[in-house]
Parts: C-alpha cells; structure tokens; sequence
C-alpha cells in the first residue's frame, strides 16, 4: 500500500514539475558554458596582440583607464596572467547595472580602450532570469524554490520505488529490458536513468 502511494505521489509530481525542471535543466546546462561562449564570441574585444613591451603597470592602466573614462568611479581593475587577455576595468555603472557595475576592457600594453559591452551578455542575462525566476520575479522565485523541493521528494520516492526487493535484482538498477515494448520498456527505461 505504502509503495503503491509513493509511486502516484511520485508520477504526480514528476507530471507535475517536469517542465519546470526540464527549464532549470537546460537554463543551467547553458549558464555553464556562459564564460567560454562569451569568449569565444568576444575574441576582439577580450583578446590581445602581446608585443614585445612590457605590460603597463596598474597604477599606469588606471590612470589610462580614467582619461578614457573621466565621468565614471572605477571599481576594480582585473589583470590576468595570460598575456593574451585583454585588462577588466569595472567602473560604476546607472539603472539595473548600478550594483555590479560596467565592464570596459583596455590593452595591457597601450592602455587602449577596446570595448565595453560584449556580444552575449544580455542574452545571459535573461537566461539567467530565466532559470533562477522563470521571468516572473518573486512569483517566479517562489516556483522555482518549490520545483527544487519537489525535485529532492522526486529522487528519493524515486530510490525508494527502484529499490531492489532481493540483492538478486541489484542488476536490475543498471540494465532495462529490451524485451519489454511500449510502456513497459520507458518505464524500465526510465528506473536506469533515473538512478
């Protein structure tokens, strides 16, 4: 009786929740790559010729950095160790981007403002909204919060129901039956996924 409510409880939600899961899924696989797409796509602007001179120093970069920028307080200065990457200036920034502020990217070497907002950035943004609020802001929040719990009661109804009955059927959680046709082969399809 036990096992049988667990199963409804666990289609139900499954049937349930999986789109929205199915979106966090796909939202969070992509916002995973985000920094080496953004790169690859931004080469012009991220990345540099290195010459023969020596990097400016910081103190030289941001002196650089506010005559190419004097209306703006810059926050922070990023130098990486890979002499092809372009210097991050993060100067303050208006409206929605006041809290993190602007990114402008300089040469090392001559100081050289090569760009500011990068091609990507707003889609990545928005997808972000997408997976952590479903662009709906706090309504969105509170389903996605709700889809994260009902994912943990999904796992773990769904271990319960696999659970072998025998240490004889332990073989059974890593193979499915391709004997079985229709439903009965995605439902043993889904038992080896799943775990």
């Amino acid at each position: 009786m036990l096992r049988k409510l667990w199963f409804q409880l666990h289609w139900f939600m499954g049937i349930t929740v999986g789109v929205v899961l199915i979106i966090l899924g796909v939202t969070g696989g992509m916002l995973t790559f985000e920094r080496e797409i953004i790169r690859a796509i931004n080469s012009d602007v991220l990345r540099v010729e290195p010459l023969d001179a020596q990097r400016l120093s910081p103190e030289a970069l941001l002196r650089q950095a506010q005559q190419a920028l004097p209306e703006r307080q810059i926050n922070a200065l990023s130098l990486s160790s890979d002499p092809r990457d372009a210097a991050t200036v993060n100067v303050a920034g208006d409206g929605p981007q006041a809290r993190r502020g602007v990114n402008h990217y300089f040469n090392p070497y001559t100081g050289e403002l090569i760009g500011a907002e990068l091609k990507g950035q707003a889609f990545f943004r928005t997808l972000q909204r997408l997976h952590r609020w479903l662009l709906m802001g706090d309504v969105g929040k509170q389903i996605t919060g709700a889809a994260t719990i009902m994912l943990i009661i999904l796992v773990l109804s769904g271990i319960y129901l696999r659970w072998p009955r025998s240490w004889k059927a332990l073989a059974g959680w890593f193979t499915f039956s391709v004997r079985r046709s229709g439903r009965g082969f995605v439902s043993s399809m889904h038992g080896v996924v799943g775990t």
